[in-house]
C-alpha cells in the first residue's frame, strides 16, 4: 500500500490508498490486510477462523501465588 508511484514489477500488485487521516487510514489498511490474509486463507483451504501454527514450545506452566 502507498501513495508513491511504483514502477510495475512481474508479481507485484500496488494498492493505492487516497490521502485521508492517519486515523481513518489506519482502518482502510487493515481493512486491506484483511481481505488479503481472506484471500490467502482461501487459496490454502485454510478456514480463515482456523487456528493454523501451533506453538506448544512458548507455552509455561502458570505461577502460583504461594510458589512465587
Amino acid at each position: 500500500m502507498t501513495r508513491q508511484e511504483v514502477a510495475d514489477e512481474p508479481g507485484l500488485a500496488v494498492i493505492r490508498l487516497p490521502r485521508m487521516p492517519a486515523a481513518q487510514r489506519a482502518i482502510l489498511e487493515a481493512a486491506v490486510v484483511q481481505s488479503l490474509a481472506g484471500g490467502v486463507a482461501q487459496a490454502r483451504g485454510v478456514p480463515i477462523e482456523e487456528f493454523v501454527f501451533h506453538a506448544d514450545d512458548i507455552k509455561v506452566a502458570p505461577v502460583r501465588a504461594e510458589d512465587a
